[in-house]
């Protein structure tokens, strides 16, 4: 984990480049889709369930290997 000056001296990068962000839309999306009537496969249920998993993995990991901050505009 970098400390904070050496955070503080590199480039931001794009949000759309963050593993983090990836995570969390992963996260809302599938519920979003669920419940507008869109359905992922046949096991609706599991499909959401493994989506959730993977997206909040993917959040933590993203978080915890972040090695530059991110920025909106780029």
């Amino acid at each position: 984990m970098a400390d904070a000056t050496q955070t503080a001296t590199q480039t931001p990068k794009s949000i759309l480049e963050s593993k983090t962000f990836w995570g969390m839309i992963l996260i809302l999306v599938s519920p979003m889709l669920a419940k507008n009537g869109i359905h992922i496969g046949d096991a609706t249920l599991a499909a959401d369930d493994i989506s959730k998993l993977i997206g909040a993995a993917l959040t933590l990991y993203g978080r915890f290997s972040a090695s530059s901050p991110v920025t909106l505009l780029k």
